[in-house]
């Protein structure tokens, strides 16, 4: 690994997660471009290059994995270099896309190839991403029609777990982490960007995450809300008119993301009893 690659992969070399990725989705570019010159004719970029070539969300377990991921039609020709990792499919079993000039898996096939390395809410927040609100990758359609066609491969099970998990329309990493964990804590699941109406049916926010039925709001202020003095004024007045009008609002930001939203789910598991649940 060149000393500019190892210092950007270390955790502590790069500000925030989000800046880390960048730089580590740009020195996975730089390896598929450096590698692409002297690959086997027929292989494709795909796995964790294909996601990084995508600008799909990298659990940041897998920040540090480097290597070079591409798909062959046959272990003969698989590459002799350092850095390289081969994975093998059948001819005409997995879809390809042209990104600068390089053969890629599609979107939603990386997504499928992923299953077989990531876990499975790793697995859905790449989905949501796919199907995200502005400028998707896919749609749900998408996903299930390479989902069966998927049938018989290594990570399909866990890959049909997630497909019955992800949800369309959503902004941002945080938001789906968020989802997950109100649902794995067995909570009822909200509804992802859907507008907050008042009682006289006027439109107050594009909430997060929404319970209609119990009227609940769970907001994620990413920095944006912070750094921008209008933003921070709008989301105060919406929100104060929000709770003005019988709305339970909670609102969570990065520190409450590091321990998995351990605190936020236990104030809406606090807040449903008097909005009528677990009985309606």
């Amino acid at each position: 690994m060149p000393v500019g690659d190892r210092a950007l992969a270390s955790p502590d070399s790069v500000g925030t997660d989000s800046d880390r990725w960048v730089a580590l989705r740009l020195i996975a570019i730089r390896r598929a471009y450096a590698f692409a010159s002297r690959s086997p004719q027929g292989a494709v970029f795909s796995h964790l290059t294909a996601a990084h070539l995508h600008g799909l969300p990298v659990p940041h377990r897998l920040f540090a994995d480097l290597s070079v991921h591409v798909t062959l039609g046959s272990r003969e020709a698989r590459p002799q270099a350092v850095g390289v990792t081969a994975h093998f499919v059948r001819s005409g079993r997995q879809r390809t896309v042209a990104l600068g000039g390089m053969e890629v898996s599609t979107a939603v096939d990386t997504w499928c190839e992923l299953s077989s390395m990531l876990h499975l809410n790793e697995l859905v927040i790449v989905g949501d991403a796919l199907v995200r609100r502005k400028d998707p990758l896919a749609t749900m359609e998408d996903l299930a029609f390479r989902v069966r066609a998927y049938s018989g491969r290594h990570g399909v099970r866990r890959l049909r777990a997630a497909l019955e998990l992800v949800r369309p329309n959503t902004d941002s990493v945080p938001e789906t982490e968020l989802r997950l964990a109100i649902v794995d804590a067995g909570l009822p699941e909200p509804e992802v960007n859907v507008w907050v109406v008042d009682r006289q049916g006027r439109r107050l926010r594009l909430g997060d995450l929404v319970d209609r039925k119990r009227r609940i709001l769970l907001e994620y202020d990413g920095p944006h809300h912070f750094q921008d003095e209008g933003q921070r004024r709008k989301d105060i007045d919406v929100l104060d008119a929000a709770v003005a009008d019988g709305w339970r609002v909670i609102r969570a930001h990065r520190g409450h993301r590091a321990n998995g939203f351990l605190e936020i789910t236990a104030r809406l598991r606090a807040a449903l009893p008097e909005r009528g649940w677990p009985s309606n």
